[in-house]
């Protein structure tokens, strides 16, 4: 199953029907004062009037890794960052 219908809050109908109408060419469909659908490449987008998004800096992709975790050695096996419990149960082992 596909996604077909996406809804959006816009601030500017004007603008989203240039970028969606003329710079993308997607069709426009109904429409009235305050939203206006177009057919997103074989889905439906709707976009109303009303409070953008919200957005925020969660975080960078490609992010440094977390350090390494420390090393032990356990009967000349060489472990890392498993913690106690994982040491003392192959100890016992």
């Amino acid at each position: 199953m596909s996604i077909f219908h996406l809804a959006y809050h816009v601030d500017d109908l004007d603008k989203a029907r240039a970028f969606y109408g003329d710079l993308l060419g997607c069709t426009e469909g109904r429409s009235t004062e305050t939203w206006v659908d177009f057919n997103f490449f074989g889905h439906q987008i709707s976009l109303h009037l009303g409070p953008v998004f919200a957005t925020a800096n969660t975080g960078k992709v490609g992010a440094p890794p977390d350090p390494p975790r420390p090393q032990t050695r356990l009967r000349g096996i060489k472990v890392r960052g498993r913690g106690p419990a994982f040491a003392a149960v192959c100890m016992a082992l």
